[in-house]
């Protein structure tokens, strides 16, 4: 077990997933920037602005539950300071409106409550999913529009 101590830049719940910003505070992981899913562990104790917390870097945390052993768990694009899964963070991707989102072991599953830290570089994933608005959205991205007569418009061929 690696322990570090670190100042939060915002308030770090025991278990999260945690990155040193450039102002070399800690703060919650996701994985929508590639500094963010920079993790560099999991929080062993709380911490509020103004106080140090501490962080394994590498051993095993074991405060976590309904894990399946050898799954590795990777940082959340939806959850600041949260783990998934592969398939989650496909699923997670998936949801998003996001071109791609950054792939980061934080460890492998060793029990239904533990991992094993094991971080990895973030890796780059782009979104291949499919968005489709109906003509009375206000949403601006998008691959297609579905008109109310049941015809599309391809977003990527139209011109304005």
């Amino acid at each position: 077990m690696s322990l570090v101590t670190f100042r939060p830049g915002e308030n770090i719940s025991t278990g999260d997933v945690v990155y040193v910003s450039v102002s070399g505070l800690a703060r919650k992981a996701n994985a929508v920037y590639s500094d963010q899913a920079s993790a560099v562990g999991v929080a062993t104790t709380p911490g509020t602005f103004g106080s140090s917390f501490r962080v394994d870097t590498d051993g095993v945390f074991a405060l976590y539950s309904g894990l399946t052993p050898s799954d590795n768990q990777y940082v959340s694009i939806l959850t600041s300071g949260g783990i998934v899964t592969y398939s989650g963070f496909v699923d997670e991707l998936s949801l998003s409106f996001l071109s791609g989102a950054y792939l980061t072991v934080v460890g492998r599953a060793i029990s239904t409550s533990g991992i094993s830290i094991e971080r990895t570089r973030p890796t780059f994933v782009s979104n291949t999913a499919s968005r489709l608005f109906l003509e009375s959205g206000t949403t601006i991205v998008g691959d297609a529009m579905l008109l109310e007569d049941g015809s599309f418009i391809d977003l990527e061929t139209a011109t304005p």
